[in-house]
This record gives C-alpha cells, structure tokens and sequence, in this order.
C-alpha cells in the first residue's frame, strides 16, 4: 500500500501529584458537513489559538514562592489530580483555580491548571496558567518544558526559544531550564548541538534524564539507533515511570526492524499515560503495518481525542479507513489534517494516493484522477524539499495515464452504443 505514515516523539504534558507535604521543587520534578468525519464527528473540535509568547506576561506583580508545598494544598491538589485523570476535567479544573493564589503550592495548582486546559484543546488558557506557574516559581523547570511543548505542537518554535531564553536568563544554573530549551533546537533541527549540549548538562549531573531524552532523540534523529538506544535504555532504568521514554523507546526499536519490542514500548507508554497521543499515534502505525486497521483506528482516533488538532493523526487515520475500504472517511480525514495545516505536504501526498488508488463513492473516474493530480502538484509545493526518489512524478503520470484509458474506454462505450442503435 502506497502512503506516508507519520510517527513523532513529543510527549503529552502530564499533571504532577504531590507525595505527602514536599518541601522543595526537585520533590515535584514532571514525570515528564460539516467537518465532521463520518461517524466520529466527536474528533473534530474548535481548539483555542496560540497567544504570542511576548503577550504572555500580564505585567502583574510577582509572587515569589519559595516551591515548598504545604500538607493541606497537597492533598486539595493531589484530589483534583486524582478527578482529572479520571476524566472530571472541568471540575479539577475548578477545585485547582481555588488553590493558584495558594502561597504555598499555588505555582503547582497553576501547572495542572495548564495540563488540563491544554488537554481540553484551550491552549491560550494553558499557556498562561504554565506562565503563571513559572512566575511563582522561577525555578519550575516542568512548566517551562510544557509550556515550550505546547508551543512547538502548534509549530511556534520561536515563541518556545523567547521563553526559554527568557527563564534561562534568569535563572542560568537550572539544568531543567537548559534542558527545556534542547526541546527548541530539536524541533529545529541543530541535532549536534543538543547533542553537545546535553553531554555539558550530563557532566554537571550524570543522573539528568530529561538531557537523556534529548540525546537519544538527537542520535535518533541522525539515524544512529544503536547509540540511540544505549543512551534511552539508560534513562529507563533511572526513570522507569516516564511514558516519553518509552515513546522514544518504540521508535527506535520500530527503526531497528524489532517490531514487537516497539509494541511492547508503545504500549507501556500508554499504561503509564493512557491520554498520551504520539504513542497512541505510533502503536497504530505498527497496526497498521501489520494489516490491523480496525486497531490502528482506534488508536488514532483516542490520539486525537487527546490531542483535537493532531494534523498528523488525521493522515494515519485517512490511511487505516483507507486500508478498511472506508474510502469516504479517509477522504475526510486527509482533508482535516489539510484544514488544520493547509502547509502539511504528507496531507496532500496521502490525498492523492487516496483519489489515485481508490473508487471514492460520490466521484467519476477522470474527476478523481484529477484530483489525484492537484493534490500531488500541491504536495510538490508545499514540501520544502523532495528528495531523488520522490514517487510523485511517477504517480501524477499514472493519473493522467488513467484519465486517458478511462476517456478511451468511454468512447469506445460511445461507439459500441451508437453501433447497437444503428443495428437496431
């Protein structure tokens, strides 16, 4: 079967239990017709745009905390953690904003506030309640990870970079901060520095794990697997309860043709964070791959529930209908992922497979294969750069091919009709 599957590595932010009354912030370090498509309607949600990092800081006064957290706050904030992750969203959310002004553990109810609004597709909301996190609490490196995720989901890496420069500079000996800004330049590309950059962090502390991370995707990236997993295995052992590790786990292993190892992962990753998108989105690319296309569906379809405007779900799920003959809906669902990012090239390319390979019901021949052609000649402009053995010129030549036996076929269906009239 022809199509570009997509996997990806960022992790889902995860919300941050306190463990009795901690007294220091390295105690609570992060484990971490409409457009409706068929009958999954419920997939499609309005999301909340991005405010720009700059407008972020409301000029309020800051409240300094001292990050320890008082026994009464942790109880009130591990209850609301305990109603989120059994699916009371809003009414965590609700019992948290009682305790953000809390001058003892407010930054922490101010975190998950960001957690849970991000999970529920507000992310303007999530944005500030991270940044509110960060100016009670300079020093809490996982709100400015997630803060700079979320910026980075929604392909604002130069947002990220502003505010990881903004926190770093100051506080310049937080390692989490460092690390936090690794997140940046492996979403854009500057592997060997991350590379040279976490070996630096890795000096001062052998035991970082979050610099782990960032040098096995950075080998990962590179293509060097084997190093790559020497260094994630690594991490596990230190951090056994981290479902981003065994993400990365999965992919690497995935690249290294072990299969059923890459399941395992993927799958404890979805134990330890059952709302975890990329590893849900990955797990189904492996069923896919291995012809389970009612599996791979599900999986993707609970990624996106978590993640409502997850562009690259969209195409692996476009891909599983596909595989299943759910021509219509996989149609849908590619121009979803289009919808979300016009600029996504593999949205177009899997289109024009799509409308190349299958009868879509509603469309003639020579218009699908049209398509299939518009697609492909998008998908040329929009991708930034393809490579020497991109298909696509060999597939738009096959539509237009298509389009002319199925035009010949036609006269000839012509002819033999005028014919029978004629004998008659």
């Amino acid at each position: 079967m022809r199509l570009l599957n997509v996997l990806l590595i960022l992790a889902l932010s995860t919300l941050v239990a306190c463990s009795g009354a901690p007294e220091k912030k390295d105690k609570l370090d992060s484990e971490g017709g409409s457009d409706e498509i068929a009958s999954d309607g419920d997939l499609v949600k309005e999301v909340e745009e991005m405010p720009s990092a700059d407008s972020l800081d409301d000029g309020g006064e800051e409240q300094v905390e001292s990050g320890d957290v008082s026994a009464a706050v942790a109880g009130d904030i591990n209850q609301a953690v305990l109603a989120a992750e059994k699916g009371d969203l809003e009414g965590a959310a609700n019992d948290l904003i009682d305790l953000v002004e809390q001058p003892d553990g407010g930054f922490l109810a101010a975190y998950n506030l960001g957690v849970i609004r991000e999970r529920q597709g507000r992310y303007e909301a999530s944005a500030k309640r991270y940044f509110q996190a960060l100016k009670r609490n300079p020093d809490f490196s996982p709100a400015l990870l997630n803060l700079i995720r979320l910026y980075l989901r929604n392909n604002r890496a130069n947002d990220g970079q502003r505010l990881a420069e903004q926190f770093i500079a100051k506080r310049p000996d937080n390692l989490g901060h460092r690390v936090a800004k690794l997140e940046v330049s492996l979403a854009k590309g500057a592997y060997e520095d991350v590379i040279s950059e976490s070996k630096q962090v890795l000096r001062k502390d052998e035991r970082q794990v979050d610099a782990m991370f960032a040098l096995a995707q950075a080998n990962f990236q590179l293509g060097r697997y084997e190093l790559a997993r020497a260094v994630i295995v690594r991490a596990v052992e230190l951090k056994p309860n981290r479902p981003d590790l065994y993400n990365l786990y999965g992919l690497i292993e995935m690249n290294l043709d072990n299969d059923q190892s890459a399941i395992a992962n993927f799958k404890k990753a979805i134990e330890l964070q059952p709302q975890y998108p990329e590893a849900r989105n990955n797990l189904g690319v492996l069923y896919q791959k291995a012809r389970d296309y009612n599996g791979a569906a599900e999986e993707i379809k609970e990624a996106i529930r978590a993640y409502p405007d997850f562009e690259e779900a969209f195409v692996n799920l476009g891909n599983a209908y596909k595989g299943m003959g759910r021509y219509k809906d996989a149609e849908l669902a590619f121009k979803r992922a289009i919808e979300l990012d016009d600029a996504f090239a593999n949205a177009h390319f899997n289109l024009g497979i799509l409308y190349l390979d299958s009868e879509v019901p509603g469309m003639d021949t020579i218009g699908r294969l049209q398509k299939a052609i518009d697609s492909f000649q998008t998908y040329k402009s929009k991708a930034k750069k393809l490579a020497k053995n991109d298909p696509v010129e060999k597939y738009i030549g096959e539509a237009r091919k298509g389009i002319e036996v199925e035009k010949q076929r036609q006269e000839m269906e012509r002819e033999a009709q005028m014919g029978a009239e004629t004998s008659e």
